[in-house]
């Protein structure tokens, strides 16, 4: 797992990652790879792999002749000087001189500065030297201690500081505890927390207050809908309320345990970790946060980690194609009669089997929604009104080839194509694992039958003369219908993703923020083409009329061809691994301050005949459109 440090800031520096070289912050200042940002120049002893700053402010840069606030230099235990006055930088507010206010400094252990010099003003304010005139006594915290002012706004910060004296770290007026050992039949104060996120959530929205979590793991989501509260993690409730850097947990068996939407004012999310579980059904994704709609969230000291994907579910197999219902029309019957002249029922024209006549002989096809007709039989000849040559049968739907070729069998489907893309897209739903395999192809549907030719007339003889009598010859029959195509099989479908956050049109803020995303889940094989059905079975030729007048022997036309069978359908494409990113955005860039994100391995890409689909993406964040689906 590789990781990623990002340094976002309003300077004209845009992107500072941490290298093992360092790199230059605000007002160029170079930051040593062995720092973390934030610490002493000198001394400090962070480790780029912790969240927290462990000595002074977020940003603290040396100035030219003076410290600044928060970064105190030579490793002088957070204590600035500024030439008279003396400041503290380990939680206390500056601007706080020694007790006499004269000219001297406080010696060692502030630092920056000197030994009081001689004639300097002592921590009685005497105007004399301290010891003997020259000498300098170790300033304790009484001489350089602020007066604090207890009128202030309490906001929870980065320092634990109670700067209005209530005993908390923050407002505790402005206060709903929530504790997973709590009570939410309890009042919200720290020795009776509510129990349940959902509840606090809902009362602090409700009353324009904050939610402060106390320490310990939240096993449920917490969705903010329309309106949001503050929360604020690192407390211990009880009697005495101390803010820690723990982290509150949220660890919902949810696939997605954290959800704003539509939250129209600022919402600051600090020192809370959210952990998403795996994904259980099929193509299913883990999405720790999402942030959809909302106009500014600032996520600040927060951890959050998404499971890993589901593998994609496996495509159908495509059904076999549903047998002929229909079979070819059968010819006309002459007239069982002996044929003279003068007969009038010898004047008959017996016509071939025809679907453009009676409709007859058509087999639909569902998987490519298409009908298939055999050839039209041939019409039978009658000498008597002079239709000396039979009729040759007709070619089908879709049409043989000419004799002698018989009817050819339906080409196979061609198969479903291999996915090219590791990422899905990202809906109003969330993630959607759109890059599975493709569907494979029907079959094509068999050549149908030609039609019969119809029967022959011709002068019947006894013996070696005409006796004035003749034969009429019955219609053709019908080609078969060709057999349907089978159905394809499904495109295997894309494993799940892996996003520890989602942001879709908000403004998003990380500061000290880790985002690890699990494993993405891999993706599934296509499934396997159905096979054809066998061709529709033909009509057969009409009969002829009486060869004698004593049995009336017949003859019959010559009978359609069966129609050829469909083709196998085409297997389906194989799906892509689901994609591991830590962030995903949709709209407006976020401003990132030391966020960190570490993406895990992407799914691994389905296998098949026709190529393996491509794995899951593995980045440290990806900006994507909005895609709109069928019903959103």
């Amino acid at each position: 797992m590789r990781s990623t440090v990002l340094l976002w800031t309003l300077c004209p520096l845009a992107v500072t990652a941490l290298g093992a070289g360092g790199a230059a912050g605000c007002g160029g200042t170079a930051v040593s790879s062995a720092e973390e940002w934030g610490a002493g120049r000198a001394g400090a002893t962070a480790s780029t792999e912790s969240l927290q700053p462990e000595g002074g402010a977020i940003g603290g840069a040396t100035g030219a002749g003076s410290d600044e606030w928060g970064s105190a230099s030579a490793g002088a235990a957070g204590i600035a000087s500024a030439g008279a006055a003396s400041e503290i930088a380990d939680g206390s507010r500056p601007g706080t001189t020694d007790a006499a206010g004269g000219s001297g400094g406080v010696a060692a252990g502030i630092a920056g500065a000197g030994a009081a010099g001689a004639g300097g003003a002592s921590a009685e304010g005497d105007g004399g030297s301290d010891v003997a005139g020259s000498g300098a006594r170790r300033a304790t915290r009484q001489d350089v201690a602020p007066q604090r002012d207890c009128r202030g706004v309490d906001l929870p910060d980065d320092d634990f500081e109670d700067s209005n004296c209530d005993g908390v770290d923050g407002d505790l007026a402005r206060a709903v505890f929530v504790s997973p050992d709590g009570d939410d039949a309890g009042d919200g104060s720290p020795v009776a927390p509510l129990r349940t996120l959902k509840y606090a959530v809902e009362r602090a929205a409700n009353t324009g207050k904050d939610v402060y979590l106390c320490q310990g793991t939240f096993r449920e989501a917490v969705f903010q809908h329309g309106m949001g509260a503050n929360l604020y993690g690192g407390y211990t409730c009880g009697s005495e309320v101390v803010r820690t850097g723990e982290l509150a947990r949220i660890e919902s068996p949810a696939r997605l345990p954290s959800k704003l939407e539509g939250v129209p004012e600022p919402v600051v999310i600090d020192r809370v970790s959210f952990t998403a579980a795996d994904a259980q059904g099929p193509g299913e994704s883990s999405v720790a946060v999402v942030v959809s709609h909302s106009q500014s969230v600032t996520f600040s000291h927060c951890e959050v980690k998404s499971g890993s994907g589901a593998a994609g579910i496996e495509g159908a197999d495509g059904e076999n194609a549903a047998p002929a219902t229909v079979a070819g029309g059968n010819g006309e019957d002459a007239s069982a009669v002996f044929c003279q002249y003068e007969r009038a029922p010898c004047q008959d024209a017996p016509r071939g089997a025809d679907p453009a006549r009676t409709n007859e002989g058509g087999n639909y096809c569902l998987a490519r929604d298409t009908f298939s007709w055999g050839g039209p039989g041939g019409d039978g000849g009658n000498l008597l009104i002079g239709l000396l040559d039979p009729g040759s049968g007709g070619p089908g739907i879709p049409a043989a080839p000419q004799p002698p070729e018989p009817p050819s069998e339906g080409a196979r489907g061609s198969d479903g194509a291999p996915s090219k893309s590791g990422f899905g897209a990202v809906s109003l739903g969330g993630y959607v694992p759109t890059n599975g395999g493709q569907d494979g192809r029907p079959g094509e549907s068999g050549d149908a039958g030609r039609g019969g030719h119809g029967g022959g007339t011709r002068e019947l003889h006894h013996g070696d003369i005409p006796d004035g009598t003749f034969l009429v010859g019955g219609g053709g029959g019908q080609g078969g219908p060709g057999g349907c195509g089978g159905h394809p099989g499904r495109g295997g479908g894309a494993g799940g993703a892996s996003l520890a956050m989602l942001v879709i049109e908000s403004g998003v803020t990380l500061t000290w923020t880790r985002l690890v995303s699990g494993n993405g889940g891999s993706g599934a094989p296509g499934g396997q083409g159905g096979d054809g059905a066998a061709g529709g079975e033909p009509g057969i030729g009409g009969l002829s009329s009486c060869l004698d007048e004593v049995n009336c022997a017949r003859e019959r036309a010559h009978s359609g061809e069966a129609g050829a069978p469909g083709g196998r359908g085409g297997n389906g494409g194989p799906g892509a691994g689901g994609p591991s990113v830590p962030l995903v955005v949709v709209g407006p860039e976020p401003v990132l301050f030391a966020a960190r994100f570490e993406p895990s391995a992407g799914g691994l890409g389905a296998n098949s005949p026709q190529g393996r689909a491509c794995d899951g993406e593995s980045v440290d964040s990806k900006f994507v459109p909005l895609t709109v689906l069928d019903g959103q």
